[in-house]
């Protein structure tokens, strides 16, 4: 590339692209901790903090069903997009 070319530009992912992707690892990071505080892999004093295990087992669920949905929400919307056409 001589330096009067221009640049190719970085194509980059937009901002709410970037929120989406920090809110799915808050999730799942959300998701391993109260895992583990249901199957006792915590102290105590851990899972009686984040809520005890009813509440760990409530979120777990919900959380896992949000996850769920999104994951299935997405694959519907990107396998109804507007495919190339061959032939």
């Amino acid at each position: 590339m001589r330096a009067h070319e221009p640049q190719p530009t970085l194509l980059r992912h937009t901002l709410a692209v970037r929120i989406a992707h920090d809110a799915l690892a808050a999730g799942i990071i959300v998701l391993i901790a109260t895992g583990l505080g249901m199957a006792e892999h915590l102290p105590g004093s851990v899972t009686r903090l984040l809520g005890g295990h009813v509440w760990l087992g409530t979120l777990y669920r919900g959380l896992g069903a949000a996850v769920g949905a999104a994951a299935v929400g997405l694959l519907l919307f990107y396998s109804s997009a507007q495919a190339p056409v061959v032939g």
